[in-house]
């Protein structure tokens, strides 16, 4: 007889776990073959035990091709075993490795992830040569950048949007002085002029916020400590969402342009100061002549002539670029034409001294009053008659001209009953517009006329103490 011993277990437990198992590998190997990173195992012997789509895609092969062979007879440019470390034991855990290469074997960059036990090697990786290439595009174009701003004259600059910088061009160290990293961040507002500092602040939070462009003018500090003006530029680099991440500027030396520009309003004063003194020395000559004219054509003549005297003198300031003209050069002008072939009847003695233009106007305008006058009824109206022009510089607290004219073998002189329009412009010109004394003497033998005017030091004569005969007359 035969004895037969059944044994049941129940196994429910064990089977769900099985298909639970099996179900979670089922949906592991969905998401392998559905994610865009290539994947693929290795054993201890680093042979194939698992590819995804993507593998078979970038080889060309299909996972039975694979599968069981060996790394390197898969992809024979594959890095060394030793690139991936030494086998982990069975007590070790689980290693992770990630790096960044270029694959010779694909011909891509990729970004991978290893990840090794006792049992073998699991690979991720995914293609990053687009990134790379932006990456390698970043650092293309801040090489060029760099080229280019220590190439160039100006000085160049990068910075936040909060104002503190990052970068500063050779050319700024060349001008102040300081290396470049002694004005990272705010420190390079230490050369800027303190006067100009808050202008220059918020001329930056009107170009941060967007409300105008960064365009300002400022004082920089050289090495030498001397300040000098530069026009700052920069415009903003935005990020995906519009927002500033850094700036880019320069500052370019204008400090020849801000001269011109100050030599400019000065001219323009000048020039404003000098037409107003013409304009009323003009009204003077036009004033003065109506009341002593008898007649229209008496008074036409008149105002004709001493306009173009006027006009005479303004010629020799003009070649002179307004710098003034010399004595000698205002009364040569004036009395050239009454000069005889020995060159004795007019003599000129004087040093040489550079008036200003406001006193060669009025000196003008006395020359040619006292000309006039002399060709009508003094020492120019007879043929033996000559005049002397003597002047000097006398030093008190200021320099001071001082000018005598000397009338000879004229007519008898009788001291008129009444001042004539020759005393008064002469007292109008040079004792009213240019603080001057005038002083006329009605002497038998010669009109005498003693001039007194003020001298700048800067029309001082070169040599002051020397009287000069002018022997150039006859030239």
């Amino acid at each position: 007889m035969v004895s037969v011993l059944s044994v049941s277990r129940d196994v429910t437990e064990k089977k769900r776990q099985e298909d639970a198992l099996e179900a979670a590998l089922a949906r592991n190997a969905d998401i392998l073959e559905s994610i865009n990173d290539y994947y693929y195992a290795l054993d201890p012997e680093w042979r194939f035990t698992a590819v995804n789509r993507k593998v078979e895609e970038r080889t060309g092969k299909c996972r039975n091709e694979i599968i069981g062979r060996l790394l390197w007879d898969v992809f024979p440019k594959a890095a060394p075993a030793a690139a991936y470390g030494d086998q982990p034991g069975p007590a070790d855990e689980r290693r992770v490795l990630n790096r960044e290469v270029f694959s010779s074997e694909l011909g891509i960059w990729v970004e991978a992830t290893v990840y090794r036990d006792h049992r073998g090697t699991e690979v991720y990786f995914r293609d990053i040569s687009k990134r790379k290439a932006i990456e390698q595009a970043l650092i293309d174009r801040e090489a060029r950048f760099r080229t280019l701003a220590e190439a160039i004259p100006q000085l160049v600059w990068s910075a936040r949007p909060d104002g503190s910088c990052d970068y500063l061009n050779p050319r700024w160290v060349e001008f102040t002085g300081v290396p470049e990293e002694h004005h990272h961040g705010l420190r390079w507002l230490e050369v800027v002029h303190p006067e100009d500092r808050p202008r220059t602040a918020k001329a930056w939070e009107n170009f941060i916020a967007g409300r105008s462009a960064y365009d300002v003018d400022y004082r920089l500090r050289s090495r030498m400590g001397v300040y000098r003006w530069f026009q700052a530029r920069a415009v903003i680099q935005h990020d995906q969402d519009g927002r500033a991440t850094r700036i880019f500027g320069t500052s370019t030396d204008i400090t020849d342009k801000k001269d011109v520009e100050e030599q400019q309003l000065l001219m323009a004063r000048e020039l404003h100061h000098r037409v107003k003194n013409t304009l009323a020395t003009v009204q003077a000559v036009i004033s003065a002549t109506a009341r002593k004219a008898t007649t229209t054509d008496e008074f036409y003549q008149a105002v004709t002539d001493r306009i173009v005297s006027l006009s005479r003198t303004h010629t020799l300031l003009v070649n002179n670029e307004w710098g003034g003209a010399t004595v000698t050069d205002i009364f040569r002008s004036e009395l050239a034409p009454y000069n005889d072939e020995s060159s004795s009847r007019i003599i000129l003695d004087g040093p040489p001294v550079q008036l200003s233009s406001e006193l060669a106007l009025a000196l003008g305008m006395a020359a040619h009053e006292l000309t006039t006058n002399a060709a009508k009824y003094g020492a120019l109206s007879l043929p033996d008659g000559c005049i002397q022009v003597r002047w000097s510089v006398v030093r008190e607290q200021d320099a001071w001209l001082t000018l005598e004219w000397v009338e000879q073998d004229g007519p008898p002189v009788e001291e008129p009953t009444r001042k004539g329009f020759g005393s008064v412009l002469l007292e109008r010109v040079l004792g009213r517009q240019v603080s001057g004394e005038v002083k006329v003497e009605f002497a038998p033998d010669g009109l005498r006329v003693r001039v007194r005017a003020p001298l700048t030091s800067s029309h001082e004569p070169s040599e002051p103490d020397t009287v000069v005969p002018d022997a150039s007359w006859s030239q």
